[in-house]
């Protein structure tokens, strides 16, 4: 279960990544957006939003003509529209979510390795077993913090958006406003960390509960006062 719950954590780890394509296949959370209009006037043109830990991406197209920009959290700001509020509660909270992602996977790691050395009778010791458990306890802990910070302050936040409203300024420096309907769900970023904190609980409840070998017995003291 913990080896399970590492992968998971790995794959939702790469929410932080920066390239676009990346970042599009491994997201947090993201949204089609419906019925589009630029600068007011209806038009033909399809939006997605993708929200990654670091980066947020953009992809508009329009008569089969593709724009893709990616921008930093720290780089990007709204400065107009009805959505901002909800984009810096976002943008607050996932950026404040990459270090628990990475320290995560990070505390994951000594988790796994003092699993392992467990299962031998020779390799299991109580401070082996407490060590296990309390980074198991912090992981679990710090991970449900974070994964409920980005549900409620990003996800829901964005959610609760009657409409998508942004000024958006394309890699060729023309800005426009675009509106309209969004339709945010969850990604497969935030859904495998999800996963991993299903994984975790049990396997600690297992840790817990697998006591520890009583100490080896030397046989010439096993005799002594007999």
């Amino acid at each position: 279960m913990c080896t399970i719950a590492t992968i998971f954590s790995i794959v939702g780890l790469i929410g932080v990544a920066t390239d676009a394509d990346t970042l599009i296949s491994v997201n947090w959370a993201n949204s089609e957006v419906t019925n589009v209009r630029t600068n007011g006037f209806p038009t033909d043109e399809s939006i997605h939003f993708y929200c990654g830990l670091n980066n947020l991406v953009i992809e508009v197209e329009d008569n089969g003509v593709q724009d893709t920009t990616s921008k930093s959290w720290s780089a990007a700001d709204c400065e107009e529209g009805k959505s901002c509020e909800a984009f810096d509660d976002c943008k607050e909270t996932a950026t404040a979510t990459v270090l628990t992602a990475v320290m995560n996977v990070v505390t994951k790691i000594p988790s796994l390795v003092t699993l392992i050395k467990r299962m031998p009778r020779t390799g299991d010791n109580n401070c082996g077993k407490f060590m296990s458990i309390f980074t198991g306890f912090l992981g679990i802990i710090s991970l449900s913090v974070a994964l409920g910070d980005f549900h409620v302050y990003c996800y829901k936040s964005l959610l609760d958006e009657d409409s998508f409203d942004i000024i958006h300024t394309n890699d060729d420096g023309v800005s426009v406003n675009l509106t309209g309907d969004p339709e945010y769900q969850l990604g497969p970023g935030f859904i495998c960390m999800c996963l991993a904190l299903v994984f975790d609980v049990p396997a600690l409840i297992v840790n817990i509960l697998v006591p520890c070998p009583p100490p080896a017995v030397n046989p010439d003291e096993a005799f002594e006062g007999l």
